[in-house]
């Protein structure tokens, strides 16, 4: 399923009904006794803008998008351990594999990224030579999961066949 990322700021459990009815989802519209579960559909559109690569915040760096939605969009500091099981059931059946993937990857090349600026030339040079030779090949794979995920997204699905109408949900 994707998250329809024009309605951002209505009630996602409005945009979204059924996914109210399942796991975590469900855990949390059931547990928010906010008016018109307001709490639950700002979280929810938070995660989205967060985790997911179809957001247009998906390429910062993962504390500025938390940073700026807590601060810009909820009425509410957002700390990932507060939702840890939320976050871990949205990536897992909100997204494709391939989006999966590049959110795993985006992660990780943030991470490795922050450890290079904690090392200097002076006393690391062979750990920083190692690091940034792998870089070609890291973001060839990157490059590769990035296209799958827009083919995926343009209809294109296995064997270069084109999705049906009800396999795109159209009807």
């Amino acid at each position: 399923m994707k998250v329809d990322k024009t309605k951002i700021g209505l009630n996602f459990w409005t945009i979204h009904p059924q996914l109210k009815l399942l796991g975590e989802f469900k855990n949390l519209y059931d547990a928010d006794k906010s008016k018109g579960k307001e709490k639950s559909s700002a979280l929810m559109w938070a995660i989205f803008l967060i985790y997911d690569p179809d957001s247009e915040f998906f390429n910062f760096e993962l504390q500025d998008k938390v940073d700026m939605v807590s601060k810009d969009f909820l009425t509410f500091k957002f700390k990932e351990s507060d939702y840890k099981e939320i976050i871990s059931f949205y990536t897992a059946n909100l997204m494709t594999a391939a989006k999966r993937q590049l959110y795993v990857w985006n992660r990780k090349l943030d991470e490795k990224t922050n450890y290079l600026e904690t090392l200097t030339y002076e006393t690391d040079s062979e750990i920083i030579e190692k690091l940034l030779a792998s870089n070609k090949k890291l973001y060839d794979d990157y490059e590769a999961i990035s296209k799958r995920m827009e083919q995926e997204q343009s209809g294109v699905v296995k064997g270069g066949a084109e999705e049906s109408l009800s396999e795109q949900g159209t009807i």
